[in-house]
């Protein structure tokens, strides 16, 4: 039942096919159009869609070549001779999973080594599963191996000439944006012709729609304007017609007045004139009368036949003269109706005249209203360019501002690099130095446990040795506290700057760490560190002080009204006040033997060691991978291991996940074991 349920757990695949699943990527492109071409014995069988994650089913006595391909990348190919016992093909095998990577291809890159597979599985008699062909891999991998090389020298000078490329857009987009900025100013200005010939410049370097659509749009506003123009003057040279009909029309009508006042005068002078004659022929009448009283009777009828007759023709005169008088009034009415329809169709005519004027100046106020209104949308327009590319500037100084500070921030690093190795150095060349006065110290002490001498000689040894361990001590602790200070300032100095650089940048760390999933999540979390925290921790560096090389600090016994002694650094204790004579010869520090005090020596400078030795491979991680997050995997024995480096900034992690060919699966972080839950956390 036991063997039942460990089978099923791991997951084996059906009994009549192997099951290949796995990863299947495009270096520095997308999935999309990529396929996985199956062939059975030479003979294409299916095809799939190339999706990042796949799974296939294999029968078993086969040999399949499975193709992974994308049109201008490179094909890779795998070999898989699924040729296995029926009796073995029972029981069923694991999923056989793997990843392939393909690349973009590069025309003067040779690339024939991937005709053939890249790699051949098969079962394996030694393994009772399906595996690599370690031969075959070992006689291809130097070949591929020199053509990846070649490839990441070619996409690496790709990468250069991309950004060569974007930076000479960027050159030609900032003249473009300076012409086409000149060219709103002189929009602005009124300067259509000046704007046209600096919109035609930015096309000359850059022909987009946008450019188009400007020089179409100053284009059209310079006709309107020449239309305006014209305009303009057809009607000023209109009003000035209209002025002249105007002042003809006057002089028409001052003509008529002239005329009708003309006729008035010859009417008035004919009755006049009239009135004359009828005078003149009543005084001849008298006359005649006169003469006819005067002369004899024989001349009364000669005086009747004349007045007769000079009454017709004074009747006859009179009715011409009437006739005259008449056919001069109706003259002069025919001429001043005339003349007025001659003055009413020139009123006529200046209305009409009028009334297109009027027209004519609200289709030009029309006009010059639209004209106002495009003007206006067009500066609205350009100010929000004006907005949109000061905001793009603002961003791209906050860019370069982000730049410098970051390249500020590495230099610091690098100075503070260089100051911490000088100080380990100087560190280092003191601890030997030390070691050797520790040596030098126990020398004179054997010699002098050798050597017989009187009694004031050995006090007088004894003394010096006492001075030369408290000189040795006050020494250490100086060190000590000043290197503990220096670190403490170092650590508060990059924690500062840490929290500078953080709430810079809080959005994108916010992204790179990624929220808690949840509370559960976070509790687990806790219950890990608070575990880590809870275990008993082995040092390397015991304290100096006890003979038998513990870690607790050794306390001297002293009398009840002296001050207490505090640990330092190093294991010594430093007494709180000066101690000569016999209380300084009392003191633990001082009954300490050469050998403790050479053995305390030596173990700090290996702990000491051991610390640099950490930071040396700390710093060679950080400098391997300085991406945030690194995936490699690698196959040992029958084992599949693969490593998660997290780069923290100042501390690169190492995630470890070991899947056993048996099914077992352990997670590691720091070579400390953990749960998967913690791990995958830990790992997005």
């Amino acid at each position: 039942m036991l063997l039942f349920l460990l089978i099923s757990s791991i997951g084996l695949s059906q009994s009549n096919e192997l099951v290949i699943t796995g990863r299947f990527k495009v270096d520095g492109g997308s999935n999309n159009g990529a396929q996985i071409i199956l062939e059975k014995d030479g003979r294409k069988v299916k095809t799939i869609t190339g999706e990042s994650r796949f799974e296939v089913g294999l029968d078993y006595d086969a040999i399949y070549i499975v193709s992974f391909v994308k049109e201008g990348f490179v094909t890779k190919k795998i070999r898989f001779d699924t040729h296995v016992s029926s009796e073995r093909a029972e029981y069923g095998f694991m999923p056989f999973e793997f990843t392939v990577e393909i690349f973009e291809q590069f025309d003067d890159v040779n690339v024939v080594v991937f005709n053939q597979p890249v790699g051949k599985i098969a079962y394996s008699d030694v393994i009772d599963e399906f595996d690599y062909d370690t031969d075959y891999t070992k006689s291809i991998q130097a070949r591929i191996e020199a053509v990846m090389e070649e490839v990441e020298e070619k996409q690496e000078e790709k990468i250069a000439e991309e950004e060569n490329k974007k930076a000479e857009e960027a050159q030609l987009n900032k003249q473009v944006d300076n012409l086409t900025s000149a060219a709103q100013k002189n929009m602005s200005a009124g300067k259509l012709t000046d704007a046209l010939e600096k919109y035609k410049e930015a096309a000359e370097l850059k022909d987009t729609p946008a450019i188009q659509q400007k020089i179409k749009s100053v284009e059209e506003k310079i006709v309107q304007k020449q239309e305006a123009e014209a305009a303009q003057a057809a009607a000023e040279a209109q009003a000035a017609e209209e002025a002249k009909a105007a002042a003809e029309a006057k002089e028409a009508e001052e003509k008529a007045a002239a005329e009708a006042k003309a006729i008035q005068e010859a009417e008035e002078k004919a009755a006049k004139e009239a009135q004359a004659a009828a005078e003149a022929e009543e005084k001849a009448a008298e006359l005649a009368a006169k003469e006819a009283e005067e002369k004899a009777a024989a001349e009364a009828k000669e005086i009747q036949e004349a007045e007769e007759k000079a009454a017709k023709e004074a009747k006859a005169a009179a009715e011409a003269e009437a006739k005259a008088a008449e056919l001069a009034a109706k003259e002069a009415e025919e001429k001043a109706a005339a003349e007025a329809k001659a003055i009413q169709e020139a009123e006529e005519k200046a209305a009409k005249e009028a009334q297109a004027a009027a027209e004519a100046e609200e289709k030009a106020a029309e006009l010059k209203a639209k004209e106002s209104e495009e003007k206006a949308a067009a500066e609205a327009k350009a100010i929000q360019e004006a907005e949109e590319k000061a905001a793009a500037d603002k961003i791209k100084e906050e860019e370069a501002r982000l730049a410098a500070e970051k390249q500020s921030e590495e230099s610091r690093l690098k100075d503070e690099e260089e100051q911490r190795k000088a100080d380990e150095i100087a560190k280092e060349e003191r601890l030997k130095n030390e070691a050797a006065e520790a040596a030098r110290l126990k020398a004179e002490q054997d010699a002098l446990k050798n050597k017989e001498l009187s009694d004031k000689e050995r006090a007088e040894a004894e003394e010096k040795q006492a001075r030369e361990r408290e000189e040795l001590l006050r020494l250490e602790k100086e060190a000590a506290d000043q290197a503990e200070a220096k670190r403490i300032a170092q650590q508060e100095e990059r924690a500062k700057d840490e929290a500078e650089r953080l709430a810079a940048k809080e959005a994108a760390q916010a992204i790179a760490n990624g929220p808690r999933e949840s509370d559960e999540l976070a509790n687990l979390i806790n219950e890990e560190a608070v575990k880590q925290e809870t275990r008993p921790v082995t040092t390397n560096s015991p304290q100096i002080g006890t003979p038998s090389g513990g870690s607790k600090v050794a306390q001297a016994t002293m009398d009840s009204d002296e001050r207490p002694m505090r640990p330092v650094r190093g294991g010594a204790v430093a007494i709180s006040d000066n101690r000569v004579g016999e209380k300084a010869l009392s003191t633990s520090s001082a009954n300490m033997s050469e050998d403790d005090i050479y053995d305390g020596v030596m173990k700090t400078i290996e702990a000491e060691q051991s610390q640099m030795q950490v930071e040396a491979e700390q710093r060679a991680l950080i400098e391997k991978y300085p991406a945030r997050k690194t995936t490699e995997t690698e196959k040992a024995g029958n084992s599949v291991i693969t490593y998660v480096y997290i780069n923290r900034g100042e501390f690169v992690n190492v995630y470890k996940k070991v899947e056993h060919s048996w099914g077992g699966v352990f997670f590691f972080i720091d070579e400390r074991a953990t749960n998967q839950r913690f791990w995958e956390h830990e790992t997005l």
